[in-house]
C-alpha cells in the first residue's frame, strides 16, 4: 500500500504510518481570547453612587462596583443599598421605592467597548425581584395588569458624548432634553407577573428616553408566561454580539435563551444610529410604580477569538459559539469554547441539541453533541479550523472524535466526515450555497447492517459536501467490524500526509481511516483521473490535492434517520519532523565509507551512514547494487544470507536524545526482497533503532552490539499461517 511505503531517503524522520500509529502528535496552538470583566457590582459598599456616604450598611468595603446614577428625574423614588438575603439572598443588594409612573432609570458608564470584530460579544447580567408598591391599589407585592406589561427594562447604551455624572434632576421644562435623551443602544423588557400575555422583547432604543423612548423593534418578543418577574429572585441578561455589520441580541431569562433578534445594519442601525461602541448600561421601571431590588450585576465583554481552537468538548453548553445556552446543554466548564459549528448543508429535518452523554455505555466526558437527521438528504455540522497548510512533504493533519450511535438506519455508506478547505467561502446556515465550493477529503462508513459494510476514503470534489462528486484514492475496506453498527463509543480519524513521489515526480496527499486507533484504509490523491496523468494525459481539473485546510465536517447523507453523538473534537496539526536528519541513497557505490566503492559511483556527494555486518560475517554478503528496475531510484544495499543465524547490517548516526514530552525519532527505508522468499512465522525479517551501549561499531564482524539496547520491528517473510507484524 503505497501509504505505508516509506520515504527513498531514509531519513530520520518518521515515515506517515508510523508517526501517526505511535500518536506523536502536536496539537494546533492557540485557544480563543479571554473573558473580560467590566463591571461587577454586588453592593457590599453600601453605597450605589460611589460618593463615598454610603446609603446602606458597609458588609464589604472592596465591592465599589459602578457609580449608579438617576437617568431621568429623582422625584417621587427612593434609592438606597439594603439587607436582602432573604430576598435575592446575597446580603446587600440595590433597593429603589417608586411612587411614579414615569420612568426612572438607574445608568452606570464604563470605558467603550467597541464590538468591532465579527464575533465580538458583550453581556449585561443582573438578578432583580420586585418587592411592592406605595401606591398600589393591592399591597403585598401583587401587582394590578396595568403594571405588568413588559415593566421592568434593562439596556446596553452609548450616551453619545453625554455621560452622566450624577443624579439628573427633574426637568423644568417638560420638553427640555436630559442628558440621557440622545442614549441610543438595545433594550431587553420583561413582564412583571401578573399580567395578561406575559411577554418579553428585544428593541432598538433610539435617541429620546433612555428605558422608555421609541422602540425599534428587532423581532425578538415571546409570549411565554415562564418570562416574567415576581416577588422570588429572577436573573435577567441581554447579550450583543456583532455579526458581520449587524448586531445580535439576544435575552436570556435564569440562564435560559428566551429570545433573540438582529438589528440590522440598512433597517435599524443606520436610521436610528443604534451603536457599536457601548459605555453605558441601565436597568429600571417604565410606565409603572414597582418598587424593586437588584443585585449581582456583572458586565463582560468576550472577543471574537484570533485563534480558533483545536479541540472541542462541548463543555460550555454552547455548539455555535453564539454566547447563548443551547437546549439541553449544561454548562460544565465555561472556557472550552470550542470550535462554532453550524448546519452546513440544509436545515430542514435536522436537530441539533446538546445533551449529557456520560452515563453507562456513553462516550462518558459530560456533554456530546447529539445532531440527528430525519431525511435522505445530506445534513453535515460544519466548523472552521484555524488554517493548516501542509507545506513540507511529512506535514500531517487528522480531525478526529469520539462517535456514539443512538439509531441507526442500514445504509451503504451513510455516515460521512472529512476535513476541507471552504474556498474563501466559510460556511452558513443563512447561505446554503457557501459549502458547494468545499474541497478535501472524506471517510464514508457503513451504518448498521449491510450486504458489503465498507470503510472508504475519498477525495471530496466541490459540488456539494459530504455529498456531491467525489473520487476514489483506493482505499477501501470491506470488512464488517469497521462499520457502524453499534451503540457503543468509537473513536473515527482521518488523516492527511503530504509525500513526495518520485515517480510521479510531484507532491501528493495520502488519506487514511483510523478506527479506535487502528489504521482501517488509507488511499493517494495522485491528483489525476484514472490512469490518464500518469501516462502522460492532461492533469484533472477537478483533482482535490489541496495542502490547505480550514474547516471539518461530519454528516449523513441518503440515510432517513439517524441519531448520533460526537464528542472530543480534536484537529492536530503534526509538521514534518526536523532536527538531525540523515540520509543514504547508496548512490556513491560505498557501503563502509572507506573510500572503496562496492557498487557503481552515481553521486559521489550521497555519502551517507557507514554499514557494517555488526552480527556475523560468514555466509552474509553485503553489495550495493544498481536496483533502478527495482526499487527504482538507482543504487540500494544489497544484503544476502545464506544461513539461519541472525544476520544484522548497522550504521551509527549522531546521538539523538528525547528530552521533550513529545520528542520522537524514527527511521524509514524502501526494501524488497530478491528472489525467492521463504515462508515462516517467526517474524524473521527486523530492523531497530537503538543506543550502541557506550560500545560503537567500527568494523564488518566486531563484537560490540552485545551491548545494545533498544527498539525494533519484526515481520514474517512470505506466507505463512499466521502473518505477523511486532513491534
Amino acid at each position: 500500500m503505497s501509504w505505508l511505503k516509506t520515504r527513498t531517503n531514509a531519513r530520520l524522520s518518521a515515515a506517515a504510518g508510523a508517526t501517526l500509529a505511535a500518536g506523536l502528535l502536536v496539537a494546533l496552538a492557540g485557544t480563543a481570547d479571554a473573558q473580560e470583566t467590566i463591571l461587577i457590582d454586588g453592593f457590599g459598599d453600601g453605597d450605589r453612587d460611589n460618593d463615598g456616604t454610603p446609603e446602606g450598611a458597609v458588609t464589604d468595603a472592596g465591592d465599589v462596583g459602578a457609580a449608579w446614577y438617576l437617568g431621568s428625574g429623582v422625584s417621587d423614588v427612593t434609592v438606597g443599598v439594603v439587607n436582602d438575603a432573604g430576598g435575592i439572598g446575597s446580603g446587600n443588594a440595590f433597593d429603589l421605592v417608586s411612587m411614579t409612573d414615569n420612568t426612572r432609570p438607574m445608568v452606570a458608564n464604563f470605558d467603550p467597548v467597541d464590538l468591532a470584530n465579527d464575533g465580538d460579544r458583550i453581556s449585561f447580567k443582573l438578578t432583580i425581584r420586585v418587592t411592592e408598591s406605595p401606591i398600589d391599589v393591592t399591597d403585598g407585592g401583587l401587582f394590578p395588569g396595568r403594571n405588568g406589561d413588559r415593566r421592568i427594562r434593562l439596556g446596553l447604551y452609548n450616551s453619545n458624548g453625554t455621560p452622566l455624572t450624577g443624579d439628573t434632576p427633574d426637568p423644568i421644562d417638560p420638553e427640555e432634553m436630559e442628558i440621557t435623551d440622545d442614549d441610543t443602544g438595545y433594550l431587553m423588557l420583561i413582564d412583571v407577573a401578573p399580567s395578561e400575555g406575559n411577554t418579553l422583547g428585544i428593541f432598538g432604543d433610539q435617541a429620546d428616553g433612555i428605558l422608555g423612548g421609541s422602540a425599534v423593534s428587532l423581532g425578538a418578543t415571546a409570549t411565554n408566561p415562564d418570562y416574567q418577574v415576581g416577588n422570588a429572585p429572577v436573573t435577567l441578561e441581554l447579550i450583543l454580539t456583532r455579526s458581520g455589520d449587524n448586531v445580535l441580541a439576544a435575552a436570556v431569562v435564569n440562564g435560559e435563551l428566551a429570545q433573540d433578534g438582529v438589528a440590522d445594519f440598512n433597517d435599524d442601525i443606520m436610521p436610528f444610529n443604534l451603536p457599536y461602541t457601548i459605555n453605558s448600561a441601565a436597568f429600571g421601571v417604565s410606565g409603572a410604580s414597582l418598587d424593586y431590588r437588584v443585585d449581582d450585576i456583572e458586565i463582560t465583554f468576550t472577543p471574537a477569538p484570533t485563534v480558533i481552537p483545536s479541540t472541542d468538548g462541548f463543555e460550555d453548553g454552547d455548539w455555535n459559539n453564539d454566547g447563548l445556552p443551547d437546549p439541553d446543554g449544561d454548562i460544565n466548564d465555561a472556557e472550552d469554547l470550542g470550535l462554532a459549528w453550524v448546519r452546513g448543508t440544509g436545515t430542514g429535518s435536522f436537530d441539533i441539541l446538546l445533551l449529557d452523554d456520560s452515563g453507562s455505555g456513553g462516550i462518558g466526558t459530560g456533554n456530546a453533541l447529539n445532531p440527528f437527521s430525519f431525511t435522505s438528504s445530506t445534513r453535515a455540522m460544519v466548523a472552521a479550523i484555524e488554517p493548516v497548510e501542509l507545506a513540507e512533504p511529512g506535514d500531517s493533519v487528522r480531525f478526529g472524535f469520539d462517535f456514539r450511535a443512538v439509531f441507526l438506519e442500514d445504509g451503504d455508506r451513510r455516515f460521512r466526515f472529512g476535513i476541507h478547505d471552504d474556498n474563501g467561502t466559510p460556511a452558513s446556515e443563512a447561505d446554503s450555497n457557501a459549502s458547494r465550493d468545499d474541497s478535501g477529503y472524506m471517510v464514508q462508513l457503513d451504518t448498521g447492517v449491510s450486504s458489503a459494510s465498507t470503510a472508504t476514503v475519498r477525495g471530496d470534489l466541490a459540488n456539494n459536501l459530504l455529498s456531491g462528486g467525489t473520487r476514489s484514492l483506493g482505499g477501501t475496506s470491506d470488512e464488517a467490524i469497521y462499520a457502524l453498527d453499534d451503540n457503543d463509543p468509537h473513536r473515527l480519524e482521518i488523516v492527511v500526509t503530504r509525500r513526495s513521489d518520485p515517480d510521479l515526480g510531484r507532491d501528493v496527499n495520502d488519506v487514511a481511516y483510523f478506527y479506535d486507533g487502528e489504521l482501517v484504509t488509507a488511499g493517494t490523491d495522485t491528483g489525476d483521473d484514472g490512469d490518464d496523468f500518469e501516462n502522460g494525459g492532461p492533469e484533472d481539473p477537478l483533482a482535490v490535492n489541496t495542502f490547505t485546510f480550514n474547516q471539518v465536517a461530519v454528516g449523513t447523507s441518503g440515510l432517513a434517520f439517524l441519531d448520533y453523538f460526537i464528542d472530543n473534537v480534536s484537529v492536530e496539526f503534526i509538521p514534518a519532523p526536523s532536527g538531525t536528519a540523515v540520509a543514504d541513497g547508496f548512490e556513491d557505490g560505498d557501503r563502509d565509507n572507506d573510500g572503496l566503492p562496492e557498487g557503481p559511483v552515481n553521486d559521489a556527494n550521497d555519502i551517507g551512514f557507514t554499514w557494517f555486518a555488526s552480527r556475523g560475517t560468514s555466509s552474509f554478503d553485503i553489495q550495493v547494487v544498481d536496483e533502478s528496475a527495482g526499487i527504482g531510484t538507482g543504487n540500494a544495499l544489497n544484503g544476502f544470507s545464506s544461513t539461519t543465524s541472525t544476520r544484522v547490517v548497522s550504521a551509527a548516526f549522531d546521538e539523538v536524545t528525547l528530552a521533550n514530552d513529545g520528542d520522537f525519532v524514527s527511521w524509514s527505508f524502501d526494501v524488497r526482497f530478491n528472489g525467492a522468499i521463504p515462508a515462516d512465522t517467526g517474524n524473521r525479517f527486523r530492523f531497530g533503532i537503538h543506543t550502541d551501549g557506550g560500545t560503537p561499531i567500527t568494523g564488518d564482524g566486531s563484537s560490540e552490539s552485545s551491548d545494545d539496547f533498544g527498539y525494533a520491528a519484526w515481520f514474517d517473510t512470505g506466507p505463512s499461517s499466521a502473518s505477523t507484524a511486532t513491534v
